[in-house]
C-alpha cells in the first residue's frame, strides 16, 4: 500500500491556508489560536526536509473580510495547480439558510446574515471544480465542518465528487456534522490543528515513511479518541487518501526521517533515466517530477539548480505524445517566467527555456509564436555571443527543424544550408552538428522528391560519420544505409544493389548475420536485386529474412509482413505464381487478424491474391475473392477510388466467367457509369466496361442488343483509341461472332459513329 503513497509535485501543486482569527461581530469570538495555527501549518507544509509544498506554492490568507478578498487568490491557486490542490480553513463555522448549509465565517461576517456575509461551502466546491489538479484535498477546522462530508460525498448535484473525476478528492474535517470544534482559551492552537501539527512535526512512531492523508487521519482519530474529544471525519475518492502531507519524522525503525540524501542534478537525472532504460516517456517524467520536488523542497523553486531540473521536466513533458500539449506549454511558460524573473531575460538558461517553450508550442500547433520565439532567441544570441557561435547556431537549427515539420521545406532547407556552413566554420567539417544538419537537409530533399540530391547529402554524412566515429560504428553504418536507400529511390537499382551488398558484408562482420540491423539491410539488398532482375538471389535472401524474423518475433508479428509480401511478389515476377499465391493466402489471413480486413496493406494483399488466382485459372475462387474485396472497399474507400473501380471491373469479369451473366451485366453497367464519371467516357477502362456489358448481354441470349452495343463501343474506340488499337480490333472480332450467332430476322443497324453514352 505504501508504494502508492506520494508527495505532491512541488512545482505543480498549490496549497491555500485560510485562517480567520479576528471578527468584527461581537457575537463571534476571536480565535487567536487560529492565527498561530495557520502560520505553524505553513511552516510544516513547506519544511525543507519533511514538507510537501514549495514555500512559494503555499499561500496564507489571514482574516479575509469578505468573499472578494478570497476570490482571486483562491481561484488563482486553483487554476495554477496541476498535481495537488489543497485548501485548509480554520475559523468559525455557521449553519444557515433553509437548507441548513455550512457557511465559513469571515472577518466581516454577521451571524444573522451568514448567507450574504459568510463564505458558503459551495464556493469552495466551485474552486475545486475549476482546477486542473489531479488530486484535491480539503481540510476544515471549524464547528459543523462535518457537514462538508455529506455535501461532498452525497449523490446530490452539490457533490464535489460528481464534478471532479480526475484522481479523486480528499476531505478531512475536525468534527462531525453537528459537533462544535475545540479551541480552548489559552491553548496555542485549536485542538484539531494542534494535533495535526503534532503528527506532522513529531511523526508517527513505527509508521510509514510518508504521511499520507489516510495515515494522518488514522493517527488523529487515535489521539482524539484517547482524549475523549469529537472524532475527525474523512471522505475520500480513489487514490486521494494516498497524497502525503510530508515525511514521517520517526520512521519504521524509530529513527529520524529527515531526508539528507544528496540531491540529483540534471546530468545525474539523465544518467538515471539512461541506466534505467526508460523508454516510456511517462516513466521519465515521473523520475523528473520526483527530482524537481525534492530539490524544490530543499532549495526552493527559484534556485538555479531547481530551475535547471524544471526545464528538464518541461522538455520531457513536451515529448509525451499522449498528453494534452497545453500541459507542457503551461509548464514551459512558468519555467520561462521564473527564469526571466530570477536570472534575467538574456541569461543563457532563460534562452534555453524559451527554446523548449517554442518546441512545446509547436507541438500544441501554435507555430507562429514558436517561430517568433526562436527568431528572437537567435537575435539575442547573435548580439551577445556572435552570429557564428555554436549556441546561436543551435537556436537557428531549432527553427530549421520546426519549419521542416511545418511543411515549409524550402525555408528549412535554406536554413540548413546556412547552418552547415556556420557549423563547419565554428566547429569544423567533422562535427556532430554538421552531421545532423546534413541528415536533416537530406530528409528535406527526399520530401521534395529530390532523391539524387538526398543521396549525395547522405554520402557526405556517411563520410563525416566515418571520420567522427570510425568505419564500423553503428552511426556510420546507418548513414551508409540512408545513402543506399536514397540511391534506390533514384531508380538506379544496380548502384543500390552494389552499395547494399558491401554494406551487408560490413553489417554481418560488425553485428553478426542474425542481428536485426543486418537482417534489415539484407531485406533492402534483396529488394534492389529483385529490381535489377536477379530474382533467384532475391528470392533466396527474402526467404532468409522472412525466416529470421519469424523465428525472432513469430509469424504473425507485423515485422514479418513486408518481407513475406516481397517474397511472394518476387516469386510471381519470376513465374512462380502458384507458390507466390500460396504465400499470399497465409499472409492475407495473418494481416486480416492482426491489422484488420480494411487496412490498406491487407487490401493490397487481397487484390494481388485475387488477381493471381484468376490468372492461375481458378475463376470461381477469384470471383469469391473479388466479391469479398469489393464489399470491403465499398465500406472504406470513396466511390471514385481507382483501385476500388478496378476491383469492381475484375469482379464483373469473373462473375461473367462463372456463368452468372445477369449479375455480370448489372455490375458492368454500374461500374461503367462510375468509370465514365471518374475517368471520362473516352477512357480505355470505361470503354472496356461497356464491351464487358455488351458481351454479358449477348451471353444472356440477347444477341441483337449485344451486337448493337458492340457497334457503338467500336465506333467510340476507333475515335478515342484509334482504328488499329488492339481493343478496337478485338471488339470487331466480337461483333463478327455475335453477328454469326444472331438469329435470322430483321436487324436494326447501330447508331451513327458520333454516339456517346449518357453522362453520369
Amino acid at each position: 500500500m505504501n508504494e502508492m503513497v506520494r508527495l505532491p509535485d512541488a512545482v505543480g501543486s498549490r496549497a491555500v491556508l485560510i485562517g480567520v482569527s479576528s471578527y468584527e461581530s461581537e457575537r463571534l469570538e476571536d480565535l487567536p489560536s487560529v492565527g498561530r495555527g495557520i502560520h505553524a501549518l505553513n511552516a510544516a507544509f513547506t519544511h525543507r526536509d519533511r514538507g510537501s509544498f514549495a514555500s512559494d506554492r503555499c499561500l496564507v490568507i489571514e482574516n479575509p473580510r469578505d468573499q472578494s478578498a478570497l476570490a482571486q487568490p483562491l481561484l488563482g491557486a486553483a487554476m495554477a495547480a496541476e498535481d495537488v490542490f489543497l485548501v485548509y480553513h480554520a475559523g468559525h463555522g455557521l449553519i444557515a439558510g433553509q437548507d441548513r448549509e455550512l457557511y465559513l465565517a469571515l472577518a466581516g461576517t454577521d451571524p444573522d446574515l451568514a448567507e450574504w456575509t459568510g463564505l458558503p461551502y459551495r464556493l469552495i466546491r466551485e474552486a475545486f471544480s475549476r482546477t486542473r489538479a489531479r488530486s484535491r484535498v480539503l481540510i476544515l477546522d471549524s464547528c459543523h465542518s462535518g457537514l462538508a462530508i455529506s455535501g461532498v460525498m452525497s449523490a446530490t448535484e452539490n457533490s464535489i465528487i460528481g464534478q471532479v473525476d480526475i484522481d479523486g478528492t480528499y476531505v478531512m474535517t475536525s468534527v462531525p456534522a453537528m459537533a462544535l470544534a475545540q479551541a480552548p482559551v489559552g491553548d496555542t492552537y485549536t485542538s484539531f490543528t494542534g494535533a495535526l501539527l503534532n503528527v506532522l512535526e513529531r511523526g508517527i512512531p513505527d509508521g510509514p515513511d510518508l504521511l499520507s492523508m489516510g495515515a494522518v487521519y488514522t493517527e488523529l482519530r487515535r489521539l482524539f479518541s484517547s482524549a475523549g474529544l469529537p472524532l475527525p471525519q474523512q471522505a475520500s475518492e480513489r487514490t486521494a487518501a494516498m497524497i502525503a502531507l510530508g515525511r514521517n519524522r520517526t520512521g519504521a525503525a524509530g529513527s529520524p526521517g529527515d531526508d539528507e540524501s544528496p540531491l540529483v542534478s540534471v546530468e545525474e537525472l539523465t544518467e538515471q533515466i539512461r541506466e534505467a532504460g526508460v523508454a516510456d516517456v511517462r516513466a521519465a517524467i515521473s523520475l523528473a517530477r520526483e527530482a524537481v520536488s525534492r530539490r524544490t523542497l530543499r532549495l526552493g523553486a527559484d534556485h538555479a539548480e531547481t530551475l535547471d531540473l524544471r526545464l528538464t521536466l518541461s522538455t520531457w513533458l513536451g515529448q509525451d505524445d499522449q498528453a494534452d500539449p497545453s500541459v507542457a506549454v503551461g509548464q514551459s511558460r512558468e519555467v520561462v517566467a521564473d527564469h526571466t524573473r530570477v536570472l534575467g531575460p538574456e541569461d543563457s538558461a532563460t534562452l534555453r527555456s524559451r527554446i523548449t517553450l517554442a518546441h512545446n508550442l509547436f507541438r500544441g500547433k501554435q507555430d507562429d509564436e514558436a517561430f517568433a520565439i526562436l527568431t528572437d532567441v537567435h537575435s539575442i544570441r547573435s548580439r551577445i555571443l556572435s552570429p557564428g557561435h555554436e549556441d546561436t547556431l543551435r537556436a537557428r537549427e531549432s527553427l530549421a527543424y520546426l519549419k521542416s515539420m511545418a511543411g515549409q521545406i524550402d525555408e528549412s532547407s535554406a536554413l540548413y544550408e546556412e547552418l552547415i556552413d556556420g557549423y563547419t566554420h565554428a566547429l569544423g567539417r567533422n562535427s556532430f552538428r554538421v552531421l545532423a544538419c546534413l541528415n536533416s537537409l537530406a530528409g528535406n530533399a527526399i520530401q521534395k522528391g529530390q532523391a539524387a540530391t538526398a543521396a549525395d547529402l547522405y554520402r557526405q554524412a556517411a563520410d563525416v560519420a566515418e571520420r567522427l566515429f570510425g568505419p564500423d560504428d553503428p552511426a556510420t553504418l546507418r548513414e551508409r544505409k540512408n545513402h543506399m536507400d536514397a540511391i534506390g529511390q533514384t531508380q538506379d537499382f544496380a548502384a543500390a544493389a552494389e552499395i547494399s551488398r558491401t554494406l551487408l558484408d560490413d553489417m554481418e562482420r560488425v553485428h553478426g548475420p542474425d542481428a536485426p540491423e543486418t537482417v534489415d539491410v539484407r531485406h533492402y539488398h534483396a529488394s534492389h536485386l529483385s529490381n535489377t532482375g536477379d530474382r533467384t538471389t532475391a528470392i533466396r535472401l527474402f526467404r532468409s529474412v522472412s525466416q529470421a524474423l519469424e523465428e525472432r518475433t513469430g509469424r504473425r508479428d507485423t515485422s514479418t509482413f513486408i518481407p513475406r509480401r516481397n517474397l511472394a511478389l518476387t516469386l510471381h515476377d519470376d513465374g512462380q505464381t502458384q507458390e507466390g499465391a500460396n504465400l499470399l493466402q497465409g499472409l492475407l489471413e495473418d494481416m486480416t487478424e492482426i491489422l484488420g480486413a480494411e487496412h490498406s496493406d491487407t487490401l493490397n494483399c487481397h487484390r494481388w491474391l485475387a488477381e493471381w488466382t484468376g490468372a492461375l485459372g481458378h475463376p470461381s475462387r477469384a470471383q469469391r475473392l473479388y466479391r469479398d474485396l469489393v464489399q470491403i472497399e465499398a465500406r472504406v474507400l470513396p466511390r471514385e477510388d481507382l483501385d476500388a473501380l478496378q476491383s469492381r471491373l475484375n469482379y464483373a469479369t469473373y462473375t461473367n466467367q462463372i456463368g452468372d451473366h445477369a449479375a455480370a451485366a448489372q455490375i458492368y453497367s454500374e461500374v461503367g457509369d462510375d468509370l465514365a464519371w471518374v475517368l471520362g467516357q473516352d477512357h480505355r477502362a470505361t470503354l472496356s466496361a461497356r464491351v464487358g456489358h455488351a458481351v454479358s448481354i449477348g451471353q444472356l441470349g440477347d444477341t441483337v442488343r449485344a451486337t448493337n452495343l458492340l457497334h457503338q463501343v467500336e465506333a467510340d474506340q476507333a475515335r478515342y483509341l484509334g482504328k488499329d488499337h488492339p481493343d478496337t480490333s478485338d471488339t470487331r472480332v466480337k461483333i463478327a461472332y455475335w453477328l454469326h450467332s444472331m438469329p435470322k430476322g430483321p436487324y436494326a443497324p447501330p447508331p451513327p459513329p458520333g454516339w456517346l453514352p449518357p453522362a453520369h
